[in-house]
């Protein structure tokens, strides 16, 4: 709040009695206009974390330019307000903590603006699902037999949960549901 202000009244470098000719004026203009893009960016972050990605998009969504966007999402990242690496952990941890499975997650990362890199690391880095996958079998089940129906929908709830066709079938294989 008060620091993005203070860098408001610095930008602008204002002062009663000052002549603004029209190219002042246009400089005093473009500086007010990246000044709004960071305070806008600014008060984004306030309310939650968020990838370069997007803030980008917010940013632009409201009709900020690109460059005004870009030196804003810059200007954050490099104060550390924007990290995308922590982004993805705390997102990859969310996920993981909420039983979705690794398509899922990645699909979570994508769609939050996370770069491909950092979204295959991070795929790459998720434990083995297995006893969570048994767990939801069991819990679906909730004691009763084994259908071929019910089975079918089980695998269905599983696909939608992000969890791979291989890894389902890996724990139907090692515990006996029937």
């Amino acid at each position: 709040g008060e620091y993005i202000s203070a860098c408001v009244d610095d930008a602008l470098s204002l002062h009663v009695g000052d002549e603004i000719t029209p190219e002042r004026a246009e400089e005093l203009s473009a500086r007010y206009s990246k000044t709004l893009a960071k305070k806008s960016a600014a008060r984004t972050l306030a309310r939650r974390s968020m990838s370069e990605g997007e803030l980008t998009k917010k940013l632009r969504d409201k009709g900020f330019s690109d460059t005004d966007t870009a030196e804003a999402v810059s200007w954050f990242s490099e104060h550390g307000f924007v990290d995308d690496a922590a982004y993805t952990e705390e997102l990859v941890r969310y996920y993981t903590s909420r039983g979705y499975g690794k398509r899922r997650i990645k699909e979570e990362l994508y769609r939050r603006g996370i770069s491909r890199e950092l979204t295959e690391a991070a795929s790459l880095a998720l434990p083995d699902f297995t006893d969570e996958i048994r767990g939801l079998i069991e819990k679906k089940l909730r004691g009763e037999e084994l259908t071929p129906e019910r089975k079918q929908k089980i695998v269905a709830f599983l696909i939608r949960r992000g969890f791979g066709y291989d890894e389902i079938r890996a724990a139907f294989e090692t515990e006996d549901f029937d």
